[in-house]
């Protein structure tokens, strides 16, 4: 199966949606992370209290759980995103 001619226009726009970022909370609203497609995490942030409120393994599978679910909102928002680009043209599907 050939591949489909890409532009630079496309490579660029790619690009760009790879570096995009994306913002998860998680249930409680007390740890928030960003990250990217590419599943670099770009900021994690823990509200006031967050550490009286759960011990260090609570906490720390509150973390893990959040950052998870910014990789894989991320990798998904730039998915579909790439999805809606014309590889020959860089522009979105009409």
């Amino acid at each position: 199966m050939a591949e489909e001619p890409v532009n630079e226009q496309w490579r660029t726009e790619r690009d760009r949606l790879a570096r995009a970022e994306v913002m998860a909370r998680s249930a409680d609203g007390r740890v928030r992370v960003k990250a990217t497609s590419g599943a670099r995490v770009t900021a994690l942030r823990l509200d006031d209290g967050v550490l009286r409120r759960y011990d260090t393994g609570a906490l720390s599978d509150l973390i893990t759980r959040t950052v998870r679910d910014a990789q894989m909102r991320a990798h998904d928002t730039y998915v579909e995103a790439l999805e809606q680009l014309d590889p020959a043209t860089g522009q979105p599907r009409r």
